[in-house]
């Protein structure tokens, strides 16, 4: 019987035409380690855990153990919700995270136009308004329109954490978060 296999293996490697080769799976294998935003998650509407306009949160998780959230709250805010999964990792309660969408600026989320209030393991955050059911934000159309978003925030015991997240189906997921009432002004 080994005798067999092993002329089966030499016939089939014999029968194939000189220039047939077997694709290589290296370049494969590499492109899926190493890519950017392959592995990670992509953003999705689900039920609102809050009293929303539309019943519907964006939300995505960082394979780092993060989750965002982004919803519209009843009273026209839109809001949004980092928060730590996990760990033992606390975030600082004197400091709010900062957003980086892209290689832009980071955005400082502290100012008071955003109200942000942090309590351990989250950071809920006023990105903008709706007046007269028209969004007008620049982060907003960033967060629709980028391939990644990095959120940056203070430990409790010093130092500082940084968690990245994929902006894969964020368009589609915050749209439907909106609702139909809402128009986003593009820039």
């Amino acid at each position: 019987m080994p005798g067999r296999i092993a002329s089966d293996v030499s016939m089939n490697a014999s029968t194939r035409s000189p220039g047939h080769r077997r694709p290589a799976l290296l370049p494969i294998v590499l492109a899926c380690c190493l890519l950017p935003g392959v592995a990670q998650a992509q953003w999705s509407a689900v039920p609102s855990s809050a009293n929303t306009e539309s019943g519907n949160d964006a939300l995505v998780r960082s394979e780092e153990g993060g989750e965002l959230r982004i919803w519209l709250d009843v009273d026209s805010y839109l809001r949004a919700s980092f928060r730590l999964e996990g760990g033992l990792a606390r975030l600082d309660e004197a400091g709010c995270p900062t957003f980086q969408i892209d290689d832009t600026r980071p955005e400082d989320l502290s100012e008071p136009a955003h109200e942000c209030s942090v309590d351990g393991t989250s950071a809920q955050v006023v990105l903008t308004q709706v007046s007269e059911g028209e969004l007008d934000s620049r982060t907003l159309v960033r967060l629709m329109n980028g391939s990644r978003l990095g959120v940056r925030y203070r430990l409790a015991h010093a130092g500082y954490g940084a968690i990245t997240f994929s902006l894969r189906g964020s368009k589609q997921a915050l749209l439907r978060a909106l609702g139909d009432q809402v128009q986003v002004r593009e820039e």
